[in-house]
């Protein structure tokens, strides 16, 4: 697991462990962090199993929740490999990734 979200997963008090609780008793889909972790855990079961590679690994936002959605993108923050897609109304598929070294702030 990529050292970053081992740290964010610390720092929200949770583990690899919550994830194998969020399998059998399921989320509360409206806490961010309840999401974030189990998404973590996911990446982290692909690459384990599947030997899957962030690169090949798209997370589908369409639809969600908003806590869904912010967690997300809160985790393409940790990876520039990852991305997360959002389908339109019209059908059009828009592929996104967080990254924060890009995003310029405004000065108040």
């Amino acid at each position: 697991m990529n050292d970053l979200y081992k740290e964010e997963l610390h720092r929200k008090g949770q583990n690899i462990d919550d994830f194998l609780r969020f399998q059998k008793e399921g989320i509360d889909f409206e806490n961010v962090d309840d999401v974030f972790g189990c998404i973590v855990g996911e990446i982290e079961y692909l690459r384990r199993t599947r030997k899957c590679t962030e690169k090949e690994i798209v997370m589908d936002a369409t639809g969600g929740q908003k806590p869904c959605s912010i967690a997300v993108g809160y985790v393409t923050l940790r990876s520039p490999d990852l991305l997360f897609q959002y389908v339109t109304n019209d059908g059009e598929v828009k592929n996104y990734n967080v990254d924060a070294t890009s995003i310029e702030f405004a000065k108040l």
